[in-house]
């Protein structure tokens, strides 16, 4: 419930952090450059905690997630394949219809930021960053990849010396995890409540550069931005449910109708769980695959974060007039589908797992604040979508054991 309030709080705040900053930057004949200092700082600050945290979160989606090994070879086979397509849209709508180079004009430090983050990708310097030269030097360089890939790795290892040693039953290191994790969290709660004002500084600034004029251009990356939200939900799951299971596609939605509407009014498809579950039962979907789907595997499932932050971070390279070659096109996806894991568990999750991306392939994060003012419309859009991908996980892995389980009986 606390989760529930603060991620209600913050929507309200940030709009009325929009609202006075477009007010005070039409009216005011000279803005602060202090401000603009502040609003860059509370997002260094919030680059600077969010890879330990990433770090540790990754562990603990491997340590808190248990699966039957058939029925979880097929969430993960299917929540992947999700993964994917929501990546492929996500990559496919920004490089299509471009809606940051509507925003291009209006960057203060272009010439700046293309040396940033203009860098091209080669295999050489990607494997090298597998090798650190100290296990510090990846969190003092924010080495993103390196991190996730580290942590899952670590967390598989510790799991299964923990089931070898004391059993499945022995949760000292998870406790141990979850405290570092929770102390992260708090931290970067924190630092999210100076949000607002990194807001306030931005939009001030921005239409007090420019008018009204930046306004306009998000408004573009709003429409693609649900637009593929929109074509992944009818399209994939339209898909999944009509050629995997036994449901009517009517009766699927009819079902959801009621989890869709309360995951948009709330913005949190965690929150929305007891009504995604009663949407399963109504189903006739079993308890066993609707808790896998739509409980355990909710931390790998979370197709509209992953879609959101493939379409955000090429929005912010458009933005400041940087060219992301295939190659960090392909990184910025791997890192989205790490850093997409379990990643819910503080208001503007979501903003804050963009932040990670766009740090990782070295694009200027001096826009994100500015993103902020549609995130409100767009984050209730992943809330939606990460709220039906659960569905159809749960559903089609239901229907796959019942096929199984009709073979044998034949």
């Amino acid at each position: 419930m606390t989760t529930l309030l603060s991620r209600k709080k913050m929507s309200s705040i940030i709009l009325i952090a929009m609202v006075l900053g477009m007010v005070l930057g039409s009216r005011l004949t000279i803005w602060p450059d202090a401000l603009v200092t502040l609003g860059k700082s509370i997002i260094q600050l919030i680059k600077i905690a969010a890879a330990p945290y990433l770090f540790f979160m990754v562990i603990l989606s491997v340590l808190n997630t248990e699966l039957n090994w058939r029925m979880g070879k097929r969430v993960i086979t299917v929540a992947v394949i999700n993964s994917y397509i929501a990546l492929i849209i996500g990559l496919l709508f920004s490089n299509i219809f471009q809606p940051g180079l509507h925003f291009q004009v209006f960057s203060n430090n272009m010439h700046d930021t293309i040396n940033e983050g203009g860098g091209t990708f080669s295999l050489s310097g990607f494997i090298q960053q597998f090798a650190p030269r100290s296990l510090l030097d990846p969190f003092l360089k924010n080495d993103i990849l390196f991190l996730a890939v580290f942590a899952l790795v670590l967390g598989l290892i510790i799991k299964k010396v923990r089931a070898e040693a004391y059993g499945h039953s022995r949760a000292d290191e998870r406790s141990s995890f979850t405290l570092i994790k929770k102390t992260l969290e708090r931290f970067l709660s924190m630092i999210i409540a100076l949000v607002p004002l990194a807001v306030f500084a931005a939009i001030g600034s921005s239409i007090h550069q420019y008018g009204f004029a930046p306004m306009r251009a998000l408004f573009m990356y709003l429409v693609v931005a649900l637009g593929g939200l929109t074509l992944h939900a009818v399209l994939v799951y339209g898909f999944w449910i009509i050629k995997y299971s036994r449901i009517p596609l009517r009766d699927f939605w009819n079902a959801s109708k009621d989890a869709l509407t309360y995951a948009f009014s709330v913005n949190s498809s965690l929150a929305t769980l007891p009504l995604t579950l009663k949407s399963l039962d109504t189903l006739k979907i079993s308890p066993s695959a609707s808790a896998l789907g739509a409980g355990i595997a909710t931390n790998l499932n979370n197709d509209g974060v992953i879609l959101y932050e493939a379409m955000g971070v090429l929005f912010l390279a458009q933005a400041n007039g940087i060219h992301l070659s295939f190659g960090q096109q392909f990184m910025a996806c791997a890192i989205s589908l790490l850093a997409a894991m379990g990643i819910g568990g503080i208001p503007e999750a979501g903003f804050i797992s963009l932040s990670i991306v766009a740090t990782a392939v070295g694009i200027p994060t001096d826009q994100l604040p500015l993103l902020l003012t549609v995130d409100w419309i767009v984050a209730r859009g992943r809330s939606v979508v990460n709220v039906l991908s659960d569905m159809t996980l749960s559903i089609v892995v239901d229907t796959m054991e019942k096929n199984d389980r009709e073979s044998t009986a034949v």
